[in-house]
């Protein structure tokens, strides 16, 4: 079974993902901050993590920074409020897999996870 790290400093958005996430066939590992991500991503070595941007102690661009400095090549979706092209380009040249808008469906997540070879119908 395939583990997935949901990091949100929103528990609504927590909450929406493992919704979303209980089409595939995933363990789910949530963290609340950037710290306790950063803490989780060493002690479970997900296959894929959702990070949000804005989280408090270490946002998701910092997180995914230190995972490419270190060499970590676990694939990473940035999730975000945020719209403005030049924070979606960052991400993306940061090595980001896909960079999620806020709020984001089946449809989508469908498209990240494919990546793990995971994919839910949808109808």
């Amino acid at each position: 079974m395939k583990k997935i790290l949901i990091a949100d400093d929103a528990a609504e958005s927590i909450i929406i993902m493992k919704l979303l996430l209980r089409h595939f066939p995933v363990q789910i590992i949530e963290a609340q901050d950037g710290n306790e991500a950063w803490e989780k991503i060493g002690k479970y070595q997900p296959d894929l993590s959702f990070l949000d941007i804005h989280m408090p102690f270490k946002d998701g661009l910092n997180i995914l920074r230190d995972l490419k400095e270190q060499g970590n090549t676990m694939p990473v979706a940035i999730t975000s409020n945020n719209r403005e092209q030049f924070i979606i380009d960052s991400c993306i040249n940061l090595g980001a897999l896909s960079y999620l808008k806020k709020p984001f469906g089946l449809r989508e997540l469908n498209r990240v996870l494919q990546v793990l070879g995971l994919s839910a119908k949808i109808y």
